[in-house]
């Protein structure tokens, strides 16, 4: 797998492509997500967490929520409300109905939003984490922007997303198993070949981390840090709001 040049960081995929993608592998997205991944996004998502100081705990956006993969892993790392933003409805229907069922002591809100426009007032939430979702968003400056905005004072932004190995071997196997693998199991078993074509595509054509840490600098985000996960597989991009 490898990175494509001439791509601008800040863009990522078409807004409307990426709501009809996810409403249509939402029924899906949870088993098909533990078979490829092996349960390791799980781990990942608690690492991320864990970057997030005690003191920013209290209220979180959990932006790109999905299903609601973060919301147990919220819980056990001691943060007290959970909203979810999602700009897909059926992610969002999947996500309540998993909560009715699995979470149903955790504080948390749905709200159906779209990250280039949050529907909060500034500074309303002492943290905010993104999984896998960044990469999907049409316009990643303004949505940095938007998330600056709706973070209070001291407030922290975590970030994790799928990147490209720098090892030619790791990323040689990495690009072998989901460009291939993936891609056509993936499309054979929710029925979207676009879907799982796409994951690859959107991996290829995210900014490199320097390129990234760079759009949340221009977002005015300060003390950014980078984490690398297995070898550079995904990253975790930490930044707080002075």
């Amino acid at each position: 797998m490898k990175r494509r040049d001439g791509v601008d960081p800040s863009k990522g995929g078409s807004r409307s492509s990426i709501i009809k993608m996810f409403n249509n592998i939402a029924p899906k997205y949870d088993r098909l997500n533990a078979l490829f991944s092996f349960g390791i996004d799980s781990y990942w998502r608690r690492k991320a967490l864990r970057k997030i100081d005690k003191s920013n705990r209290s209220i979180v956006l959990d932006l790109g929520s999905g299903t609601g993969d973060i919301i147990l892993e919220a819980k056990r790392e001691g943060f007290g409300k959970v909203v979810c933003g999602d700009i897909s409805l059926n992610m969002l229907k999947v996500n309540g109905s998993r909560q009715k069922r699995r979470f149903k002591e955790i504080k948390s809100t749905l709200i159906n939003s779209d990250a280039e426009s949050l529907p909060f007032s500034g500074n309303s939430f002492k943290s905010c984490i993104i999984a896998f979702t960044i990469r999907n968003v049409e316009r990643r400056d303004r949505a940095l922007d938007e998330i600056y905005r709706v973070l209070d004072k001291n407030g922290e932004v975590v970030i994790i997303e799928f990147s490209i190995p720098k090892s030619k071997i790791i990323s040689f196997f990495y690009g072998l198993y989901f460009g291939k693998i993936v891609k056509h199991l993936g499309g054979l078993l929710s029925g979207d070949m676009y879907a799982y074509s796409y994951f690859p595509d959107s991996v290829e054509t995210f900014p490199t981390e320097e390129e990234f840490v760079k759009l949340l600098k221009k977002s005015n985000f300060s003390n950014v840090k980078i984490y690398s996960l297995m070898f550079g597989i995904a990253t975790i991009y930490a930044g707080k709001k002075i």
